[in-house]
């Protein structure tokens, strides 16, 4: 399942997930298969708008996916110097139980995403 605000994102092809969540649901992709719950996030975004992870985040934590699921905060590495903007995330994240997952392409979030799901 993808977020309706992730539908047009260019960053990567999600054409091929069928389902579409509700307006105002925190998460970006659900795959209730595997019990987990991804959250997005372009580091050039979050240099433009750093409270939005945050922002995210503390939505999830009221949410009964962020006590069942697996959450993993996927991040697209699309600025020159990471370091700069990965470590207060990957705090923010470990004191929640959020895995990090990190990419270098938005193709290579797409076909991680196309990984996990099942022809159901």
């Amino acid at each position: 399942m993808i977020n309706a605000v992730q539908r047009d994102n260019p960053h990567f092809a999600v054409n091929a997930i069928k389902h579409v969540a509700e307006e105002g649901y925190p998460v970006d992709f659900r795959f209730a298969d595997f019990r987990t719950s991804i959250l997005f996030l372009s580091l050039a975004y979050h240099y433009n708008s750093p409270l939005y992870v945050n922002t995210k985040l503390e939505a999830l934590k009221k949410t009964e996916q962020y006590r069942s699921d697996t959450v993993l905060l996927a991040i697209i590495q699309d600025v020159d110097d990471t370091k700069a903007y990965l470590y207060d995330i990957q705090l923010k994240c470990l004191g929640m139980g959020v895995q990090v997952m990190l990419f270098k392409t938005g193709a290579a979030f797409s076909s991680f995403l196309r990984s996990l799901q099942t022809d159901n």
